[in-house]
């Protein structure tokens, strides 16, 4: 009885998710978003929190100062978040050599919700009609700031979130790269679906007045995370067309992913530990369905392998689910301009639902170390 169960509820699971993978495809080689080209170009404040980031702030600082946005109209921020190493100094040295007009902001005191309080901390400074968020660790294209304003020439549109990708040199930055494309188009996807899942706070442009009107962080102030999925969720709610992706290849922001375990297992049990705190009832379901879809696939297969003849469909079942993905996650990436690494993408097939499933438990309740300060 058990096992019928079992095969009926992961009949229900597989054709949904095939279902929603799908539809995953059509909805990105079918969406287009066009950048608007106006003459009068919106006063943007570009915020940057940076903790511990000598080695790569310098690169960011490349980045920014050389992008094709009227000076008088771009205002950049960077608040250093009570940093150990030298980050500050190289700022400094920068804007000094370079003769720039960057701002720089330091928290002097610590909270539980450290990033939080350090964009604050350059938004109630900032005076731009329009919140640019990235991170210090990311570079981006000359077009980038231009890209993401481009879209608030729609006077409906409030939130734009951007695209992100990895640079990968190694086997496990090459898993997270098919990973982040894989849940890069995901978000799309969802949002098409009137699901708001996910964005990432290094690609991620609002208007004042919007972030003003949901009171900004202030209702999820005590997570430690989430100043972008659950800003993304605030402003949805509050009206749901007002929400963007911008497709766009001078919209690319790229980042560095983890490169431990040890990092990776921080970093996946603070994404893992939000949906809890989601606002809307159908992300909450969304991410469940997920959950339970993987945990029903891991049941099949210890299932299959004790009683044999299920083994031929689990295989079926698999070869589809990995037909499916790799022609989405290819589309994806293609889009950043990379190519699937085989090796990296069977293995991520592999172990991705235990991986799921083991982040998804462990990340209840606990405590995570990001930049060096223990968090929950």
């Amino acid at each position: 009885m058990e096992k019928q169960i079992l095969l009926i509820l992961f009949l229900g699971y597989f054709i949904f998710y095939i279902a929603f993978l799908a539809f995953s495809i059509s909805t990105w080689l079918r969406y287009k978003t066009n950048i608007m080209a106006e003459n009068t170009f919106l006063k943007v404040s570009v915020i940057i929190s940076a903790r511990n980031e000598a080695g790569e702030i310098l690169n960011l600082l490349k980045s920014i100062s050389n992008q094709d946005y009227p000076e008088d109209r771009l205002e950049i921020i960077v608040i250093n978040d009570q940093s150990s190493d030298n980050t500050r100094k190289i700022i400094e040295n920068y804007i000094l050599n370079k003769n720039l007009n960057i701002n720089i902001l330091d928290t002097t005191i610590s909270s539980s919700t450290p990033k939080k309080q350090a964009l604050n901390l350059g938004i109630n400074f900032s005076v731009g009609e329009l919140l640019l968020f990235t991170d210090a660790d990311c570079i981006f294209g000359k077009s980038w700031v231009k890209s993401m304003c481009s879209a608030f020439h729609d006077k409906d549109i409030d939130l734009v979130f951007g695209p992100i990708k990895y640079s990968s040199l190694n086997y496990l930055e090459e898993f997270l790269s098919i990973e982040q494309a894989a849940l890069l188009g995901s978000s799309l996807s969802s949002l098409k679906m009137g699901i708001p899942s996910m964005c990432n706070g290094a690609n991620l442009a609002i208007r004042r007045s919007a972030f003003d009107k949901v009171n900004g962080f202030n209702s999820n102030s005590n997570i430690a995370s989430g100043d972008d999925e659950l800003l993304l969720h605030k402003i949805f709610k509050s009206k749901k067309d007002s929400v963007l992706f911008l497709k766009s290849r001078s919209a690319i922001v790229t980042t560095k992913p983890v490169s431990t375990i040890d990092e990776l297992a921080n970093q996946r049990k603070r994404w893992a530990g939000k949906w809890e705190k989601y606002l809307l009832k159908r992300t909450k379901g969304f991410a469940l369905f997920i959950f339970g879809f993987h945990l029903v696939w891991i049941s099949l297969f210890a299932l299959s392998l004790i009683y044999t003849p299920l083994l031929p469909y689990f295989i079926l079942a698999f070869t589809i689910k990995l037909i499916f993905e790799y022609v989405f996650i290819s589309h994806v990436m293609n889009f950043l301009g990379k190519r699937i690494n085989l090796p990296a993408f069977l293995f991520l097939q592999g172990i991705y639902s235990f991986y799921v499933v083991f982040f998804g438990l462990v990340s209840r309740g606990s405590t995570y170390t990001w930049k060096e300060r223990k968090l929950s």
